[in-house]
């Protein structure tokens, strides 16, 4: 990732996360069952995906305590690095994913963990990138809600997906 590619996304987020209302950012951080977020940013032919989501969500329990657990967890990691588990691109953009990584972040003090999700993507036509499927609501039944915040060049948004609607239009 070039510097200047970095900066831009560090700002896009700064400038998404600030947009937000305050009732949003204090849902957030309640830890919800059922709801995910979502940051993407599109600058200069790329595209940066971030997703957090709960363990809960993702495995069915909370933090992952036992070997057998610890392989569910695991298993989790495999399929949401698969092409097409959370995010499918418009064929017409020319994408192709580059880096896809998954991290299980546990809290020490709770029975809470958190799937950190990261999709890169250099697009060969960026302007055919109008917009995004989210294939997540398939992969993860107990998923139903995914704020999304989204940066496209200059332009900052959000919106709220779900099962019914998974299309994030860009353009």
């Amino acid at each position: 990732m070039t510097k200047a590619f970095a900066l831009t996304l560090a700002l896009g987020f700064s400038l998404a996360t600030f947009a937000r209302s305050e009732d949003a950012m204090r849902q957030e951080d309640a830890h919800e069952h059922g709801a995910g977020h979502a940051e993407i940013v599109v600058q200069d032919g790329q595209l940066l995906a971030e997703f957090h989501l709960t363990g809960a969500d993702v495995l069915g329990f909370g933090r992952p305590t036992t070997p057998e657990q610890e392989e569910q967890a695991d298993a989790a990691k495999t399929l949401l690095m698969q092409p097409g588990s959370v995010l499918i691109l418009p064929e017409a953009a020319n994408c192709n994913v580059a880096t896809a990584s998954v991290d299980l972040e546990s809290e020490d003090d709770s029975n809470h963990s958190e799937f950190h999700v990261v999709i890169e993507a250099p697009c060969g036509a960026p302007d055919a990138l109008t917009h995004l499927d989210f294939s997540l609501f398939k992969t993860l039944q107990a998923l139903h809600d995914l704020d999304v915040d989204y940066v496209i060049g200059d332009d900052a948004s959000e919106a709220k997906l779900s099962p019914e609607q998974t299309r994030l239009k860009l353009r």
